[in-house]
């Protein structure tokens, strides 16, 4: 589904992504602490914890939408602490966030058509489509089983049609890392089963996952390894059933703030 983009890893190292003590502040108040955090290429990690443990924060400092305080955040080799968010987007680095982000008024071509001009390093984004980025949308489209929608209006989707046209336009360009802010939020069990699928299909293809949950059986169902925050700090890390019985992570999160979904 996915292809790895970029140049060829001649080095042999499987990382891909590495977060490194990574610290953020806003004001007075400590929203990352030295957290580290490593993927491997093809692989798919999710990222959970109580709300306010930094997880977004974390997303956020990883795709550019903000800048570190200090520690490394290194991709594909390359410290990517200083690059804006369509720097990390040209390198390979694409996102979806927690509330859906589309333009309303625009069709669904058009949205995901703009996504593939974002992601050219040449050029910012703008309306003028050519053939070329109409056929990378169209085909994006269809991996997510919206092209038969293409020409209505963005507005008039269902939720989970525009978490599926969120993850349209952040695969449009094929990225080498995908950074998903809780995609199972007011998803049905059979959405979430959907869109488990989803990640699986990306990970097969060859993109490595980022996926920020509360939903833990979603993250059972689809990750390869968890690490948990509490308060801007690495808590835990293991795989879902390791995570899901350490007394720690029970007690600072899966006690009191899981959400409950049946995954068919």
């Amino acid at each position: 589904m996915i292809s790895p983009g970029g140049s060829a890893d001649l080095s042999g190292d499987p990382t891909l992504l590495s977060c490194r003590s990574v610290t953020k502040s806003f004001g007075g108040v400590q929203a990352l602490n030295a957290v580290d955090l490593s993927v491997a290429r093809g692989e798919i990690v999710g990222l959970a914890g109580a709300n306010g443990a930094g997880k977004t924060t974390l997303l956020n400092a990883i795709g550019g939408q903000i800048r570190i305080d200090s520690g490394e955040i290194v991709f594909d080799g390359e410290s990517i602490n200083r690059l804006s968010a369509h720097e990390t987007c040209h390198r390979g680095i694409a996102r979806t966030f927690q509330v859906t982000r589309v333009f309303q008024t625009a069709t669904v071509l058009q949205n995901a058509a703009l996504s593939a001009t974002y992601a050219e390093p040449s050029r910012g984004p703008h309306w003028s489509f050519g053939s070329r980025r109409l056929t990378l949308a169209m085909d994006a489209l269809r991996r997510f089983s919206l092209e038969h929608r293409a020409h209505e209006m963005a507005g008039r989707l269902s939720v989970y049609e525009k978490k599926r046209l969120m993850l349209a336009c952040a695969t449009v360009k094929e990225p080498r890392l995908l950074l998903l802010d809780e995609p199972a939020g007011g998803l049905s069990p059979e959405e979430g089963a959907e869109m488990v699928k989803v990640c699986r299909d990306i990970r097969e293809g060859g993109g490595a996952v980022v996926v920020v949950e509360h939903v833990m059986s979603f993250l059972a169902a689809v990750a390869d390894r968890v690490i948990i925050l509490h308060e801007g700090a690495n808590l835990s890390e293991g795989t879902p059933d390791q995570i899901s019985r350490d007394p720690r992570v029970r007690a600072a999160w899966l006690g009191e703030t899981e959400t409950a979904m049946v995954l068919p």
